[in-house]
């Protein structure tokens, strides 16, 4: 079924709207018309009545004057009454038959008894042809303010349905620009920022794809090398296991890496919450990073708050998070001259934190925004061990999970400040 355009439902409520409007208000003048004119005519009956009902004297004869006012007067009854009530004289006494609703009566004290005017209906309106010029002026005002701002919303909302239609043809980072109107503005600027949301998506997608394939390539390069030789050499095997165990290692953690976004993203992962003490946790925490950092050749410090809080966290998500760091943080000083990880525990008034430093090469200003992206990566940092760009992501969701935060200061070949905040329940 075709649907009406924003045009015709507009007008059509206007010209509703002002038909009901205009009827209301000539309903109204015509009833102040009507209680001002019919008390002007009841107000002259009554003064009329008073005047005649001055010249009465006792000598007057009724008959003689109600006959005297049938002759000169049609339309209004003169009549008389005795204090019984009883009529006796009447200028038209056919009117006795008629109903008195829609008369106007007025009344006056004479010698022996009341005289009564009555007149038959009420008077008519007076007509205004005036108010079919002003009915038709307004609505050729109206039709003329408005038909522009009509027009110019129908031209908006038209580039915008052209616009969704774009992207939801695939035509991902289509902008428009926003017309005058600031409500059609600010949703323009909603769809372009959709549009290039959607299109920064795709490419992280694509980029995904891209650099998921070259991280399963290599190792299962690797691994097809390793296995031929394998296979040419059975008596030298065990000199290859070990090698074969790490590039297996290497695809379990791109892979892992990649099922637990998927899982954080639905929602599936609950945290298994209990108290600790942040402090015992920390140091049992960088006591087993200790080992891992050192091995790599690099050197560790850590150190705890002298302060201490009961925090209730899940404490192995929370390793999990901050192994993330530790291991971004090994990546970056890889090459480096006396590279140095160091760890810290720091408690505040409002939140504790875990921060981890590096000296490493870096990250650049540019990139500091979108480093939590998922499948961000910076490309300076890619290696043989890196993964899709994800474990930020990991952590940042983590994080989030807890009511915390993380925040990252970066100088290029200078190093790296993680801070993993935790609000405090306290």
């Amino acid at each position: 079924m075709r649907r009406p355009s924003l045009f015709r439902l507009f007008y059509w409520r206007a010209a509703a709207l002002l038909a009901c409007t205009l009827v209301g208000l000539i309903g109204f003048s015509y009833f102040v018309q009507s209680k001002f004119i019919y008390q002007r005519w009841q107000d002259d009956i009554q003064q009329e009545t008073d005047w005649i009902a001055t010249l009465w004297t006792e000598n007057t004869n009724p008959a003689a004057m109600t006959d005297n006012w049938r002759m000169s007067h049609d339309t209004v009854r003169l009549f008389v009454r005795d204090h019984n009530g009883k009529i006796v004289a009447d200028s038209a006494p056919e009117w006795s038959k008629l109903s008195a609703s829609g008369m106007m009566i007025a009344t006056a004290p004479i010698p022996g008894g009341e005289l009564v005017m009555t007149r038959q209906g009420r008077p008519l309106l007076p007509a205004h042809p005036e108010f079919l010029l002003i009915i038709g002026a307004l609505g050729i005002a109206i039709a003329l303010f408005f038909l522009p701002l009509v027009r110019s919303l129908q031209t908006g909302l038209a580039r915008m349905a052209t616009l969704a239609a774009r992207v939801a043809d695939g035509q991902f980072g289509a902008t428009i620009e926003p017309p005058r109107e600031r409500e059609l503005a600010e949703l323009t600027l909603s769809l372009n920022d959709m549009s290039l949301h959607l299109r920064d998506a795709e490419l992280r997608q694509r980029r995904l794809v891209a650099d998921v394939s070259h991280e399963l390539r290599s190792p299962m390069g690797r691994l097809r090398a390793l296995a031929e030789t394998v296979a040419r050499l059975p008596a030298e095997a065990r000199t290859y296991l070990t090698q074969i165990d790490e590039e297996i290692a290497l695809m379990d953690r791109l892979v892992g890496d990649m099922l637990e976004m998927a899982r954080l993203d639905e929602g599936k992962v609950e945290l298994k919450l209990q108290s600790v003490s942040a402090c015992a946790w920390a140091k049992d925490l960088f006591d087993r990073s200790r080992p891992h950092i050192e091995a790599a050749g690099i050197s560790f410090s850590s150190s705890l708050s002298e302060i201490d809080v009961e925090a209730r966290v899940d404490p192995q998500r929370l390793v999990q998070a901050v192994g993330n760091l530790i291991d971004n943080a090994i990546a970056a000083v890889q090459g480096r001259r006396s590279p140095r990880i160091d760890l810290a525990l720091e408690v505040g008034l409002a939140e504790w934190s875990v921060i981890v430093t590096d000296n490493g090469r870096g990250i650049p200003e540019a990139d500091i925004p979108y480093v939590f992206d998922r499948f961000f990566r910076v490309e300076k940092h890619r290696g043989r061990s890196g993964g899709a760009g994800l474990g930020l992501s990991i952590t940042k969701a983590i994080a989030e999970a807890h009511n915390g935060r993380v925040a990252i200061e970066s100088l290029v070949d200078q190093g790296t400040t993680v801070r993993l905040a935790i609000r405090r329940d306290d």
